[in-house]
Formats: C-alpha cells, sequence, structure tokens
C-alpha cells in the first residue's frame, strides 16, 4: 500500500501558508519548515499524501537521515579498480543493496530508525595467488544500524547509535565475522538544502579475522527546484589493520536525484559518480558509478 492523500496534510498547509503570507516567514517556523516538518511524519503515517507542488518539500525530507521516512532504496554499484596487484586495473564489479526502512516515530519527534542493508553481488573481484577471478552472483554481508535520531527546531540533524553487520556473504565476498560498533551523525537542514556527516566504527567481534574500520560518509543535496537536487554521499574508510599505504579509501563525489510522484507513489531517482583520489596501493577502487530507485511505502504501524 502507497500513502494517499491526506485531508490533515492539505489543511496544514494552506493554514501555515496563509500564515507565512500574513506575517512574513521566520527562521525556525517558515512555511517551508512546517511544511517539510508535515511531510517527514507523514511519509510515516498512513493514509497519508503529498501535494506536487510540494514535491520539493518531499526531496529534502527524503535527503534527511534523522527523518522517519519509509523510502525503500535499490542501490546499484558499478566499480572499476586499480592497483600495483597484477591485474587489478582490468577488474569491474557490479553489486546490488536493498535497504528497507524501518522507522518508529516517538511522542517527543524523535526516531528510532532500524535499517538493514541486504547486498546481492552479481560479481566483484576476488583475489587468488595469480590475480583475480570473479566471485559470481552471491549474497554479501548483511549491515545494520539503530539509531536514535532528531532533527531540532533550528534545523540540526543529530543521530547516535549502533552499526555492525553479519557474516552471510559467501565464500570470498564475506568478512566471515560478526561486526558491531558506535556510530554518530550531524549535520544541518535549511531551505537549500542538507549537509552533514556520518562516521562509524566496527570491530570484529567473532571469528579470527581481524576487522577495525573506521568509515565516515559525508552527504549533501541542494534543492535546484521541481524536486532535482545536487546531491552525493561517497564513504570514505580507514583501516586500521591493513598495510601502511593501503589503509585509506577516499572518494570524492558528485550527483543528481529527482523526486517525483507517479500516481499515489512518491519516489527518487539518483546517479552519483565518485572518485577515489586516495585508495589502497595494491588494489582499490578507482570509479563507482552509483545509481538509485526509491519508492515511498507503508508501514503496517504508520499512524
Amino acid at each position: 500500500m502507497v500513502h494517499t492523500v491526506s485531508v490533515t496534510v492539505f489543511r496544514m498547509i494552506r493554514f501555515h501558508r496563509a500564515c507565512d503570507q500574513r506575517h512574513g516567514p521566520q527562521e525556525g517556523i517558515s512555511l517551508m519548515k512546517r511544511i517539510r516538518h508535515a511531510l517527514a511524519i507523514s511519509l510515516l503515517s498512513a493514509p497519508t499524501a503529498v501535494l506536487a507542488q510540494d514535491v520539493d518539500s518531499l526531496a529534502l525530507a527524503l535527503s534527511n537521515p534523522t527523518a522517519a521516512t519509509t523510502a525503500l532504496a535499490n542501490v546499484f554499484d558499478f566499480t572499476t579498480y586499480k592497483g600495483s596487484t597484477p591485474g587489478a586495473d582490468d577488474q569491474t564489479s557490479w553489486t546490488y543493496l536493498l535497504q528497507p526502512p524501518f522507522p518508529f516515530q516517538l511522542a517527543n519527534g524523535s526516531n528510532i530508525l532500524f535499517r538493514p542493508a541486504i547486498p546481492i553481488i552479481f560479481d566483484v573481484p576476488v583475489a587468488t595467488g595469480g590475480g583475480f577471478e570473479g566471485s559470481g552472483v552471491k549474497f554479501g554481508d548483511i549491515a545494520y544500524d539503530l539509531a536514535y535520531g532528531r532533527t531540532t527546531a533550528g534545523g540540526t540533524l543529530l543521530l547516535g547509535g549502533l552499526t555492525g553487520s553479519f557474516p552471510t556473504g559467501g565464500e570470498g565476498v564475506s568478512s566471515d565475522q560478526v561486526t558491531l560498533g558506535p556510530e554518530v551523525a550531524l549535520g544541518i537542514i535549511r531551505r537549500w538544502g542538507v549537509v552533514g556527516f556520518l562516521a562509524f566504527q566496527r570491530w570484529g567481534v567473532t571469528g579470527d579475522k581481524d576487522v577495525n574500520t573506521l568509515g565516515i560518509q559525508y552527504f549533501y543535496a541542494y534543492g535546484l527546484g521541481g524536486g532535482w537536487q545536487i546531491s552525493a554521499a561517497p564513504i570514505v574508510t580507514f583501516n586500521k589493520d591493513a598495510e601502511d599505504g593501503n589503509k585509506w579509501a577516499i572518494p570524492i563525489g558528485a550527483g543528481i536525484s529527482k523526486t517525483s510522484i507517479a500516481g499515489t507513489t512518491p519516489f527518487k531517482i539518483a546517479i552519483q559518480v565518485w572518485k577515489y583520489v586516495e585508495k589502497p596501493d595494491a588494489f582499490g577502487a578507482d570509479w563507482t558509478i552509483r545509481f538509485s530507485i526509491a519508492p515511498v511505502i507503508t508501514l503496517p504501524w504508520g499512524r
């Protein structure tokens, strides 16, 4: 079931528009913020919908990592590689990631967010003694985060919680470890868009392999109007246990996204390009092209 029209949301938007026309926009209580708040709530509540003319507010809400939005993300990555290992420059990978949302809205306006990430690997290079071989189609390790998130009245994004993964991946593509660690996020949301970062640390807690990885995902979205945004969310990683010269992977990223409403179903389509300006010397990602489509769905416990 998808979101349908909510008379309450329509009335809130009309009322706040009239207030802003009468009194003028004010920081923290402007029309855009009121609409954005109503939309962020409505994405979890059922039945609700979004006015087509307010698609920019919806795009903003879908860019907020602390909001209780219910966008079912489908992410496709194509990656090329480079490195000193023989055959490294000829390697590519294709992967798919399903990210179902499980937000729980609290009475104080904060949210509990559980977000698993379920990867299906179509093909990634697996190192062998003499070079590389393709992995074939396999499941990857399922990752997740469980966090408390809040957007303050002043537009500050705050998030903290736990992140980890389970060794569900096939041979050659799994860490063979249960991992666990903290995550925090900080950002701002304004009429023009969103900017911030999410940092996480994962340690291996089972198995014989050492896992000690720091990740920093920086994200931004700048509204262009009509549901269009310039946006990206690359992930920087630091592997403490790797040898010198192979610890960092640092991408710079850019992209564009479009939020639309097809019938009664809001959805967001995005494409990003990441260039790794720092990568492991032996073998590491060089370019990644990421395409995603995320329809907004209704969850059984939506109000």
